[in-house]
C-alpha cells in the first residue's frame, strides 16, 4: 500500500474543503471595514490598548478586504469537528493573528502617559501558557489537543522571577519610562515570548492598578549541526529550567577525522540573580583537544534608572585554534581576567515622561597570558601577545523604545531602540614588547522616519607607541536600514539594506591582522582564505516576504538577497580591487512559541569565485534572531578589527 499517496490524498481533501468554505460561504468581516484604529475585537478584551498606528506610512484596517478569505475560512471551519482540526493544522486563528499585530511609530511610553504620577495601588501577575494564548486578548485560549497537551507539560515562569524584572513596585508613583522599559526587559528574556503591561484607574482616581501579563515560550529544545561529512554536533537545552529562568545546555561534538573524536560542553546561565540584575554564565568544554572552563558575572546598564554596572570574568583554556591567515591548526593555552565597573549620572532635567540623557564613567582591567602559543615577535601575531589593558571610558547616551513586529521576528513583539551614544575610551596597554597608549571613539544613532528605520555608527581606535608612532588603527562605518511594511496581495514585505566599511591602518603581521570577505562578513555562502585584506566594503540587500502560511504553529518568511563586497589592502584608494557578489533565495521557518532558532533554507548563485573557494550553493541551517543595536552605556573596549 502506498501510504505517501494516501497522505497526499488527505491533504488535497483538506485543502478542497477549506477552499469550498471560503468560496461558497461568504459572510461579513469580524471588524468594521471602515474602522481606522480600533475594532470590535479590541473592545471585547481587557488587555488591549488600541491607541496605536500601523507600521506603515498610511493607516489601514486591522482586518481589511484581503483578510476576508481567512476570516471566512475560520468561521466556516468551526462548524464541525473535522474541519476545526484541519483548520488548526494549516492556519493561524484570525483573532490570535490580529491580537499579535503590534503597532509602531508610537513611543512605547505613550500608552502609560495618561496615568503618569499616579500612585500604584496593586500589581497583578498573569502568566499565560506557551501555546494558543495572547497577552493582548484574554478571550483567546488554546483549542487543539496538541496545544493543550504541550501546555500541560510546560512549567510556567515563576511569578517572583517576573516581579524581579520590573522597575516599579506597589506604592511608587507611575513613571511611563519605567513601565515601557520593564516590558522590554521581560521580552528580552529567551523564555518570555511576549509581555504586556496594562494600567487601569482604581476607584480612587489618584490610584492605579497594574496587570503584568506575560506569555512563556516553550523552553526545551534540541539541535543538530552538520559541519561537514565528518564533523557534527548535537545539543539539548532548557532555557527556563523549572520555571526559574535558569538556562541549562549540553552539547556533544563528534569528529571522525581525529583520534579523540568525541567532545562535550556544558553551560549554566542564571539571569537576574535575586533581582539584582546580575547575570551569571559558567561553562566548560572537554574532549577533542579542549580543556576550557569559564565563569562570568555581569550587571550591565539594563535600564535608564540603573546607576551602577560592572562585571568580573575568568577563562582558563587550552584549545585547538584554527588559523585564518594560513591553513593550519595549533594548540593554544591561556588565562584571561576581565573586570570592569561603571557609574551613570543623569545630565538632563528630571522628566518622568521622557528617557533621560545619561553620562557614564567606567574603568576596565583586562589581562591575558599564554602558556602555549605560536611564535610571536614585536610586530607578529599580536593576538597571542601577553598583555594587560587599563582602560577608562566616558559615554553620553539616550535611548527611547518603539514597538513593532515582522522585522526580525515572524510575529512576536519587537522593541526598537532609538537614540544615540557617544563613547570615548582611552588607556594604557602594558605589552610583552612595549607599552602603548590607546585612544578610541564611537558615535552611533538610530531613528524612525516616515520611510522606515535607519541606524548608523562610526568607530575609530588605535595605539600610540614610542615617538608618537601610530599603530594598529581600526576605522569602521556601518549603516542599517529597513523599510516600513508594504503589501502585495496577502503578502507583507519589508526591504533591508546594510552597508559596512572597515579599514585598518598600520596593522601588524600574522593572525588577527587581516579581515576577510566571507560568509560571516559579507557574502553569504562564500568562504575563502584568499579573500583577505585590510580594507573591506560590503553591501547586503534583502527583501523579505512574510507569508500568512501557518503550519503546526510554524510561520514562513521568504526572502531574496544580493550581497556585494570589495576587499583590498590599506594602500588601496578607499577599497581594494577584489570584488565578489552573491545572489539567492531562501525561506526562514520559525515557531515563535518555541525557543528554537529559525530554520533557514537557502539557495545561492555566485558569478565569480576566488581561488580555494568553499561554496554553499544550498544550505539548511539554524539561524538566531538578529538583535537591534541598543544605546545603553557599555564598558570600555578596544575597537575590534574584524
Amino acid at each position: 500500500m502506498n501510504y505517501r499517496n494516501i497522505s497526499n490524498s488527505y491533504r488535497l481533501l483538506a485543502i478542497f474543503l477549506l477552499l469550498k468554505m471560503a468560496i461558497f460561504h461568504c459572510s461579513t468581516l469580524m471588524a468594521n471595514p471602515d474602522s481606522v484604529s480600533t475594532t470590535k475585537y479590541f473592545l471585547r478584551t481587557p488587555f488591549i490598548n488600541s491607541s496605536f498606528e500601523y507600521d506603515t506610512i498610511k493607516k489601514r484596517n486591522l482586518l481589511n478586504k484581503k483578510d476576508s478569505i481567512y476570516v471566512n475560512i475560520q468561521r466556516n471551519a468551526e462548524k464541525n469537528y473535522v474541519t476545526r482540526k484541519i483548520y488548526g493544522l494549516f492556519f493561524r486563528k484570525q483573532n490570535l493573528e490580529a491580537a499579535g499585530r503590534i503597532y509602531s511609530k508610537v513611543n512605547a511610553t505613550d500608552k502609560f502617559m495618561g496615568f503618569s504620577s499616579k500612585k500604584i495601588s496593586s500589581i497583578e501577575f498573569i502568566g499565560l501558557n506557551a501555546f494558543g494564548q495572547s497577552v493582548y486578548d484574554s478571550t483567546i485560549t488554546s483549542t487543539s489537543w496538541l496545544e493543550s497537551s504541550a501546555n500541560r507539560l510546560h512549567v510556567k515562569t515563576a511569578k517572583f522571577l517576573i516581579k524581579n524584572n520590573l522597575l516599579f513596585k506597589e506604592g511608587d508613583l507611575l513613571n511611563p519610562v519605567d513601565l515601557a522599559e520593564s516590558e522590554q526587559l521581560l521580552r528580552s528574556k529567551d523564555f518570555i515570548e511576549d509581555a504586556n503591561i496594562v494600567v487601569e484607574n482604581a476607584d480612587d482616581t489618584s490610584l492605579v492598578n497594574i496587570k503584568v501579563i506575560t506569555k512563556d515560550a516553550w523552553s526545551i529544545g534540541v539541535g543538530m549541526k552538520l559541519n561537514s561529512r565528518y564533523s557534527s554536533q548535537y545539543q539539548i537545552y532548557d532555557k527556563n529550567l523549572g520555571g526559574l529562568g535558569i538556562w541549562l545546555n549540553g552539547t556533544i561534538y563528534n569528529n571522525t577525522q581525529i583520534p579523540n573524536r568525541w567532545g562535550r560542553k556544558g553551560e549554566l546561565v542564571i539571569t537576574n540573580l535575586g533581582g539584582t540584575f546580575v547575570d551569571i554564565d559558567t561553562w566548560f568544554r572537554t574532549g577533542q583537544g579542549h580543556r576550557t572552563t569559564s565563569v562570568d558575572f555581569e550587571r550591565d546598564f539594563y535600564a535608564s534608572k540603573a546607576h551602577y554596572g560592572g562585571g568580573a570574568g575568568l577563562i582558563n583554556s587550552c584549545e585547538p585554534y584554527s588559523f585564518k591567515s594560513f591553513d593550519s591548526t595549533g594548540q593554544v593555552c591561556y588565562k584571561q581576567y576581565d573586570y570592569w565597573l561603571g557609574r551613570s549620572f543623569r545630565v538632563s532635567r528630571l522628566d518622568i515622561s521622557k528617557a533621560p540623557h545619561k553620562m557614564v564613567l567606567a574603568v576596565r582591567y583586562i589581562s591575558k597570558y599564554f602558556s602555549d602559543r605560536p611564535i610571536v615577535s614585536g610586530s607578529r601575531n599580536y593576538l597571542f601577545h601577553n598583555k594587560e589593558y587599563y582602560l577608562v571610558g566616558l559615554s553620553l547616551t539616550k535611548q527611547d523604545l518603539f514597538r513593532a513586529n515582522l522585522i526580525y521576528s515572524l510575529g512576536s513583539t519587537e522593541d526598537i531602540p532609538t537614540g544615540y551614544r557617544v563613547h570615548f575610551t582611552t588607556g594604557v596597554e602594558k605589552g610583552e614588547y612595549e607599552n602603548r597608549y590607546y585612544v578610541g571613539t564611537e558615535f552611533s544613532a538610530a531613528e524612525l522616519s516616515p520611510y522606515g528605520y535607519i541606524f548608523s555608527s562610526a568607530r575609530m581606535g588605535g595605539f600610540i607607541a614610542a615617538l608618537n608612532q601610530i599603530q594598529q588603527v581600526t576605522a569602521n562605518l556601518r549603516t542599517t536600514y529597513f523599510s516600513n511594511l508594504f503589501s502585495f496581495r496577502n503578502i507583507e514585505l519589508r526591504q533591508f539594506v546594510k552597508v559596512d566599511y572597515t579599514r585598518g591602518v598600520s596593522r601588524f603581521y600574522g593572525e588577527g591582522e587581516l579581515i576577510f570577505l566571507d560568509d560571516g562578513n559579507g557574502i553569504r555562502g562564500l568562504n575563502s582564505k584568499d579573500m583577505n585584506g585590510t580594507s573591506r566594503l560590503v553591501a547586503n540587500l534583502e527583501t523579505v516576504a512574510f507569508s500568512p502560511l501557518y503550519l503546526y504553529g510554524f510561520r514562513f518568511a521568504f526572502y531574496g538577497f544580493a550581497d556585494f563586497g570589495v576587499i583590498g589592502s590599506s594602500q588601496d584608494y578607499i577599497v581594494g580591487n577584489q570584488s565578489f557578489s552573491g545572489f539567492g533565495l531562501g525561506v526562514r521557518i520559525r515557531n515563535e512559541n518555541l525557543v528554537f532558532n529559525a530554520i533557514s533554507i537557502r539557495l545561492g548563485y555566485y558569478p565569480k569565485l576566488p581561488s580555494n573557494a568553499d561554496v554553499a550553493y544550498w544550505l539548511v541551517t539554524g539561524q538566531q534572531r538578529t538583535r537591534f543595536e541598543n544605546f545603553r552605556p557599555n564598558k570600555p573596549q578596544i575597537v575590534p578589527f574584524e
